[in-house]
């Protein structure tokens, strides 16, 4: 495993990160088996979400406290999910939200703390002062934005840095070897591609000091090796819409065919690749990755092992067709 720092927690940071959307207060042994499985391999990040349900979070609390180590485990959690467009946030939703996560986890603080969604007709202004105060009190130790452009990103850091406020230390879009050509839900950001837009935010992220935390790091398991050009239509029925739906084209086949090509080259399991072209990037790199069974798991922590050239990563993105 290897690990980074945040700016605001004191615990190292591992760069791979465990998702904790599957898990389930009525399968409960089978929800801890899998965080276990996680903290053996030295995963120490764990993703989770107010919307992801009340059991949900009092299942990840539940382990957490009952294995003694919270002084282990870097929680990265999410607040303030709009259902739409005509839903907005607002500093009462993140303070309501804030202190039902911390009851429900049995947590005294959360060490990252995300905004699910942006909402652009509230001033960043707002939003910073908010979680500065979550901060100066011990609930939240970094604050950052899921699915927020890096635009939005920049202007509420310069706001913190003009004002002597606490800057966002994250973000979250999606980030994959896959393009989305449909966002797989609404308002969701992506950064892949080769886009001049996705391209510019790639650019900001590099050379500012925001940590990048990309969600669905597999395509939303287009890249986990159960999809392939000849399954692809029953995969459709096999798995949710949202991923056939964003990630089904021709240059995001190539791209799977070049990933099962490099993959078998390497010895590793398609989904494995995948994570290492991510942690690949020149972008400071902390993946969230879902594996749902154990031996998933064990085979996403394996990604240090695998090693990408420049002209492996050109290929994969299409950039040349050789090696």
């Amino acid at each position: 495993m290897k690990y980074g720092q945040i700016v605001g927690v004191d615990k190292k940071v591992s760069k791979l990160c465990q998702g904790t959307i599957m898990l389930d207060p009525d399968k409960l042994d089978h929800s801890l088996e899998l965080m276990d499985t996680a903290f053996e391999a030295d995963i120490t990040c764990y993703d989770c979400a107010v919307i992801y349900s009340d059991g949900n979070q009092g299942t990840f609390g539940k382990w957490v406290n009952g294995r003694g180590i919270r002084d282990k485990v870097v929680l990265f959690s999410k607040c303030a999910h709009p259902m739409g467009p005509d839903d907005h946030i607002t500093p009462k939703m993140i303070n309501e939200e804030i202190a039902h996560s911390l009851d429900i986890l049995g947590f005294d603080s959360i060490d990252i703390m995300a905004m699910h969604r942006d909402d652009v007709t509230v001033p960043v202004s707002e939003l910073v002062d908010v979680f500065n105060e979550h901060i100066a009190a011990g609930r939240v130790n970094a604050f950052g934005g899921s699915n927020w452009t890096h635009q939005r990103v920049a202007e509420a850091n310069e706001y913190a840095k003009a004002n002597g406020k606490v800057p966002m230390a994250v973000s979250s879009p999606h980030f994959s070897l896959g393009e989305m050509v449909d966002p797989m839900w609404w308002g969701c950001i992506g950064i892949s591609g080769p886009s001049a837009e996705a391209a510019e935010a790639r650019k900001w992220y590099t050379e500012n000091d925001v940590a990048l935390f990309p969600w669905s790091s597999l395509g939303r398991g287009f890249f986990s090796g159960r999809v392939t050009r000849e399954n692809a239509e029953q995969m459709k029925e096999d798995m949710d819409e949202c991923m056939s739906r964003s990630m089904y084209s021709e240059d995001n086949f190539r791209r799977l065919d070049r990933a099962f090509e490099l993959a078998g080259a390497k010895n590793v399991p398609v989904a494995t690749l995948a994570v290492a072209y991510v942690l690949a990037q020149p972008m400071n790199m902390f993946p969230f990755t879902g594996g749902t069974a154990v031996n998933e798991i064990r085979e996403n922590a394996r990604v240090f092992e695998v090693e990408l050239s420049d002209a492996e990563i050109a290929y994969l993105e299409l950039r040349s067709d050789t090696i």
